[in-house]
């Protein structure tokens, strides 16, 4: 054999024969570097069926209560009475549900109870379901490497990891929600309703909030940054004292905020600087700044663009007056028409020139977005001469897309408005009629060739 290759091999051998040693010192010493990840989760049963969730705490002498009150809310039921933090929640049953938790060590067969620290043990957690049934789980000191804790689950020693402890450990101020607004997610109409002055309705389409009275409108850039700071507001302090008689009516006659979502209307009064949600027992401060989008008139929320969408969004266009309809897709660089026609972008190298019609659609398709919402004049009594969609897929639908009316002009150009709109704006540009002959007779042409 080469004796290079030898030398190589002789290393190799007196490596593997060091790391059979070490690994039979570990299983000596009884230990484990990290849980087994276990076939079956720490706790037995539905998490959809739990109905609470108890945990106490001997070291501390803390207790805490959840409980399920709908499909995905909690609330912390003892030591007081206040919405629970959906975060801590998902938190604490993730762990619980989870099969992270290991065998325990042989060693700890000839060790008690009370060696372990499991009687009586630092953490006890009992979990009810809807049936009647109940799962414990008790957890006792750290091992040595301190990465896992000795518990008992289903009255069986388990090794549990530290992380999975943590979370089951916080304190009791932690499971409770400090956010203002709950569940905003959920949210799809917010009527703000001051103590003076004018008030406004937003109504939320797909992901974006509009206003929707005292007009229906896009909201600019920074007042839907305001609203979702408005809705995302969390306070840093959390009274256990309940609000008093006198201090529910001087809220009462402030501000109001009235949130619309699935289940009942959250009501949330505010006033100098504190905030009460209704049927939450607690008075909390809060930051004005949270809701300083509040503060502004319907005239200062709205987009300064008539429509709420860019040009690069834009998949596909529908033009309807009376019964004629004309649809366009982008396809590629260019556009597909009525009857498979193909707009194409051209290429010069190659010889191919530019379809005229490219332009033409992109230009309209650029003076509908920048279209701006201004000057505004009441809209015609008269039914719409047609109207324009412009949408996000490739088959023209409302849902998710921009969709204009359109009424002609005293000076020539299309007045335009959203469907709703008690406004309507000039159109930059020749008229939408004009387009729309423009764009059938050049469809016609075509066919005939």
């Amino acid at each position: 054999m080469n004796p290079k290759r030898l030398l190589l091999v002789v290393v190799i051998l007196a490596a593997l024969a060091v790391g059979v040693r070490l690994l039979s010192r570990a299983g000596d010493r009884g230990e484990v570097a990290t849980p087994v990840p276990a076939a079956a989760p720490l706790l037995a049963g539905d998490p959809e069926q739990l109905r609470s969730l108890s945990l106490f705490h001997q070291p501390a002498g803390r207790f805490v209560k959840i409980e399920r009150v709908s499909p995905g809310a909690w609330q912390v039921a003892e030591p007081f009475e206040d919405r629970a933090e959906p975060v801590v929640v998902q938190g604490a049953l993730a762990a619980l549900f989870a099969d992270d938790w290991g065998p325990a060590p042989a060693d700890w067969q000839a060790r008690s109870d009370a060696e372990l620290g499991l009687e009586p043990p630092r953490l006890v957690v009992e979990a009810r379901f809807e049936d009647g049934s109940v799962a414990e789980l008790r957890v006792g000191a750290p091992d040595l490497s301190g990465d896992a804790h000795a518990a008992v689950r289903a009255g069986q020693r388990v090794r549990l990891g530290v992380r999975t402890v943590r979370i089951l450990s916080r304190p009791q101020e932690d499971w409770r929600d400090k956010r203002v607004v709950a569940q905003p997610n959920g949210l799809q109409r917010i009527a703000w309703e001051p103590a003076e002055g004018p008030g406004f309705v937003l109504q939320r389409r797909d992901s974006k909030w509009y206003l929707y009275q005292p007009f229906s409108a896009p909201l600019s850039p920074a007042a839907r940054a305001g609203v979702a700071r408005m809705l995302g507001a969390r306070t840093e302090i959390l009274p256990e004292e309940h609000i008093r008689d006198e201090q529910i009516e001087r809220m009462r006659a402030g501000d109001t905020l009235v949130l619309h979502g699935n289940g009942p209307p959250q009501v949330v009064r505010l006033r100098g600087g504190a905030a009460w949600s209704e049927g939450r027992p607690f008075l909390i401060p809060v930051h004005p700044e949270d809701f300083a989008v509040l503060q502004l008139a319907p005239e200062e929320l709205r987009s300064p663009l008539l429509l709420d969408v860019e040009r690069d969004e834009i998949v596909s266009l529908r033009l309807r007056r009376g019964a004629d309809e004309l649809v366009f897709r982008r396809q590629g660089d260019g556009w597909s028409g009525p009857g498979g026609l193909v707009i194409i972008e051209g290429d010069r190298a190659r010889g191919i020139p530019p379809d005229p019609m490219k332009p033409y659609l992109e230009d309209l398709v650029r003076v509908l977005c920048e279209a701006r919402n201004e000057p505004r004049r009441p809209v015609p009594d008269a039914p719409p001469a047609g109207d324009l969609l412009l949408s996000r897929a490739l088959a023209p639908v409302e849902r998710g897309g921009q969709m204009i009316l359109w009424w002609p002009g005293p000076d020539g150009r299309s007045l335009v408005a959203v469907p709703g709109a008690r406004e309507c704006v000039p159109l930059e540009g020749p008229s939408l009629d004009t387009v729309f002959d423009d764009l059938q007779k050049e469809m016609q042409r075509r066919a005939q060739q």
